[in-house]
Formats: C-alpha cells, sequence, structure tokens
C-alpha cells in the first residue's frame, strides 16, 4: 500500500501554495454565496446564480488552454521567454476580447433562451461581461508566474482576488445588497488581483510572434478541448431550468445554493491534480510504470478516504446543512443538494480528475473526446428529465452524465496503466463509510449543533478507516512529523 506521504511530500514542494491559494478561493466563494443568498432571498439569488454560472463558464471555456500551455512551455524553455510571455498574453487578450464583444452583443437573446426578464436581464448579462477581459489578463498572469514556478507569488496573488471579491461582497451587504452590484465586486475583485500580478511580473508585453504562436496552440487545442466539455457539462443543470421547463425563481435559488454546496469537493480535484499530473508525467517519461500505477493507487485511496465520505455525510445531513448556511427560506433545497452532492461534489470531482489524469498519461485525445462527448449527452439528459421532474430532473442528469464518463475514463486508465486493486479498494471502503452513514442518520441535530455532530463524525472516521485497512500507519505519520519543503523562489 502506497503511503498517502508520498502524495504529501509532493505536495509541500509547491502544489502547498496551490492548495492554500484553492482553498483561500473556495471558502471566499462560499462567503460570497452565503451572504448574497441571505441578503438576496431565494428569487434573486436564482438569477444572481444563473448570469455568474453563464459568466464563469464563457471565462473558463474562453481559456481555450491557452494559459496552460503556455505555462507548460514556460517550464520546458531554458533562457529568455520575454516572447513567449508577450505571444501568451497577445493571444489571451484578443479571445477575451472577442468574447466581450459576443457577450455584450448576445446578452438579449441569452436572456431569452435561459428564462430571464429580457430587459434586467441582458442589463445584468452585460455588466457580468465586464469582468471578461479582466480576468482572461488576471488568469493569463497567473500561469506565467506557475509556469516560472514562482508558487508563492502566484497564490498570494490569487488570495488577493478571493479576499477582495468576499470583502466586497461583505461591504455590499451593509450598504445594501444587489444583483447589479455583486457583478460589479467581482469586476472589482478581478481588476485588484490583475494589477498585483502586473506589479510582480513588471512590464507586460503584447505580441504575437509566429514561432511560438504555431507551439502555444498545437499543444493549446486538446486541453482547450477537454476545458470546454468539462465546463459546460458542470453547467448544463442549472441552465437547463430556463431552456427545457418553466421552474419558479424560488425554486432556482434552492438550487443554486445546493450547488455551491455541492460543489465544495471539486477542490480536491484540483489541488490532487495539481500534484498527479507533473508526478505522472515525469515517471512515464522515465518508463516507470509501476511508479506511475504505485502514484495514481495511492491518490484513489486518498479519494476513498475524504471525497466518497464526505459525500455521504453531506448527503445525510442535506437539509440542516442547507438551513444552517443559507437560512430557512432555503430549505427546499435539501432535497436537491442530496442529488448534487452525489452529481457534481461525487461523480463531477472523479471526472474532471480522470480527465486530467489522462491528458497526464498522453492521452489527451481520449480525454477532450470524451470530455465532448458529455456535452451533447448532458443536454439530452436534461432535455428528458427536466420537462417530467423539473429541478429533481436536472439534479439527477448531474449524476448520471458525469458517472457514465467518469466510467469510462476509469476503463481507459485501467487499460493504460491497470488499476487491479480498484475493486479492493471498494470493497474495503464500503465498510467503514456505511458505519459512519449509520452513525451520521442515527443523530439527528440542526443548527449549531450540526457542527457538533460533523466533527464527531470526523474523529469517528480515522478509527473507522485503520479497522480495515484503508488508512494505514504509515500515513499516520505523517501527522507526527513536520513534512520537508524546499524553498520556493
Amino acid at each position: 500500500m502506497t503511503p498517502l506521504s508520498e502524495i504529501a511530500e509532493r505536495a509541500a514542494r509547491g502544489t502547498l501554495w496551490h492548495a492554500l491559494a484553492q482553498g483561500t478561493v473556495m471558502l471566499s466563494a462560499y462567503v460570497v454565496a452565503v451572504v448574497l443568498a441571505r441578503s438576496l432571498g431565494p428569487a434573486a439569488y436564482g438569477v444572481y446564480g444563473l448570469v455568474y454560472s453563464l459568466l464563469l463558464t464563457v471565462e473558463l471555456v474562453g481559456r481555450l488552454g491557452i494559459p496552460q500551455a503556455t505555462s507548460r512551455l514556460l517550464a520546458e524553455t531554458p533562457g529568455d521567454t520575454s516572447r513567449l510571455e508577450a505571444t501568451g498574453f497577445g493571444l489571451a487578450l484578443g479571445v477575451y476580447l472577442g468574447l466581450f464583444v459576443g457577450f455584450w452583443l448576445l446578452a438579449p437573446e441569452l436572456a431569452r433562451l435561459f428564462g430571464l426578464d429580457p430587459a434586467s436581464g441582458s442589463r445584468l448579462l452585460r455588466l457580468a461581461a465586464l469582468d471578461i477581459p479582466v480576468f482572461g489578463l488576471f488568469f493569463m498572469a497567473v500561469h506565467v508566474l506557475n509556469g516560472h514556478r514562482a508558487f508563492a507569488r502566484e497564490a498570494c496573488a490569487q488570495i488577493v482576488y478571493a479576499l477582495a471579491k468576499a470583502f466586497g461582497i461583505l461591504l455590499l451587504a451593509l450598504l445594501g445588497a444587489s444583483i447589479e452590484g455583486a457583478l460589479l465586486v467581482n469586476v472589482a475583485g478581478s481588476l485588484l488581483g490583475l494589477l498585483l500580478l502586473f506589479r510582480l511580473l513588471g512590464r507586460v508585453r503584447l505580441a504575437l510572434d509566429p514561432a511560438w504562436l504555431g507551439r502555444i496552440l498545437t499543444l493549446a487545442l486538446p486541453i482547450g478541448l477537454t476545458g470546454l466539455g468539462t465546463q459546460v457539462t458542470t453547467g448544463v443543470d442549472l441552465w437547463s431550468l430556463g431552456l427545457f421547463g418553466t421552474v419558479p425563481e424560488e425554486v432556482r435559488g434552492h438550487y443554486v445554493a445546493a450547488l455551491g454546496i455541492a460543489r465544495m469537493p471539486n477542490l480536491l480535484a484540483f489541488v490532487l491534480t495539481a500534484v498527479l499530473i507533473p508526478s505522472l508525467a515525469r515517471a512515464l517519461a522515465g518508463g516507470e510504470i509501476a511508479t506511475a500505477r504505485r502514484t495514481l493507487e495511492a491518490s484513489l485511496r486518498f479519494l476513498a478516504l475524504t471525497l466518497l465520505p464526505g459525500c455521504v455525510v453531506v448527503a445525510i445531513e442535506a437539509e440542516p446543512l442547507i438551513v444552517l448556511l443559507f437560512s430557512e427560506a432555503y430549505r427546499s433545497g435539501g432535497p436537491l443538494l442530496r442529488l448534487l452532492i452525489l452529481g457534481h461534489g461525487l461523480a463531477n470531482t472523479l471526472f474532471v480528475a480522470s480527465t486530467a489524469v489522462l491528458i497526464a498519461i498522453g492521452a489527451q485525445h481520449a480525454a477532450a473526446l470524451l470530455a465532448l462527448l458529455a456535452v451533447p449527452t448532458a443536454f439530452l439528459a436534461n432535455a428528458l428529465l427536466v420537462p417530467v421532474l423539473g429541478a429533481t430532473g436536472a439534479a439527477t442528469a448531474a449524476i448520471l452524465v458525469p458517472a457514465m464518463m467518469t466510467t469510462a475514463a476509469g476503463l481507459l486508465l485501467h487499460r493504460r496503466l491497470g488499476l487491479d486493486t480498484l475493486p479492493g479498494l471498494l470493497r474495503r471502503a464500503m465498510v467503514p463509510i456505511g458505519g459512519l452513514a449509520l452513525v451520521a442518520a442515527a443523530i439527528p441535530t440542526s443548527g449549531l449543533w450540526l457542527l457538533g455532530e460533523l466533527a464527531l463524525l470526523a474523529l469517528l472516521w480515522p478509527p473507522l478507516a485503520l479497522a480495515v485497512g484503508l488508512l494505514g500507519q504509515e500515513d499516520l505519520a505523517l501527522l507526527r512529523r513536520p513534512v520537508r519543503t524546499r524553498a520556493v523562489h
């Protein structure tokens, strides 16, 4: 059994900063979600959630893999990389300016398509669009620092970006929250983060060097297509509430609130892939297939120790949890959260992580194909389920589609690396998780008492995992000694 300490040791060498930044971004996102949900109420919060979901999908899909490709080339290129950086920035600016213009012009049609009031909806979408070029340059600058392995500076910029949005929303709530104000705070947060990044980078140039242009685009294509598929698939269920049915605005607000909790485990995919991708790529490049297999198996055990029990507990405590975070007005979102934590929390986290692993082992075209195939599958599933089951149908589709794609990705990974220990791992995990679920179901709590119950479950989990061999003494050793780190410059 590969110790989890091996993953932690690798994470300490650079990805520790990545985890800190992503954790801050996630925590700040929850502050924003909770404050806005309580301040706006379910109906207005549902409108904000839909507008922000469309904006975020455009911004993330609009990367087209360019920042990630630039970062990888920077890491691989010795010597002067100024022309490479300038080409990356030039490409990013051109793409995001084009997206901004397109989003602005299509705002009235998008509002009608997704069930928003044409006048107010298009105004909100255009306010949101102001963030597109700013966020695009911010994201490129983050990846330039990442390519230079300036992890501390990269993390600091992301932390400032996240905290600026959180404090801006808190201030807005004191002055009187509105959807328009929340969207403008989002723009201000991106701008503040970008200004800090420009100061850290020094002079930023724009260029389109033909030699670097071709290399960036060639590398970016499969990454961009994979991102397109995973990001669109993630948003389809929320959009379908307006595309394929007429769902009351309050129900959409409940759905957005449930999504905010359900997507929390996605952080595990971001952090884990930051460790896995370089580790797997390095091992396979050296012909060390056994090492790559052990690394992947250890990562799967990490997910069995964290992702599976976490999603099961949230599913059991869905109703009191959503009330605790978002207020009594969102109680009806409990049944939706129960489904969405299994869809967005469990299945989609595994889907995103598995496509990233496929890219790491050189199967980027397979990853892109699976991600793109997920898009029409998701639209079809929602078109069939939402008219009949409403929001419950959308949440059900959010489970089925990523679960199917994760299964397909798992079969591909098994063919490439062999994962013979996976069935045994799942069997070992089911027993302690079942015990944890029984305890959670047997203790009915609400309000702040729920926090005490969750703390108790967290204390019970390690002994249960130890009893079945899911957790080993060598893993616990990590908690008894400091992790050795290298300074990051």
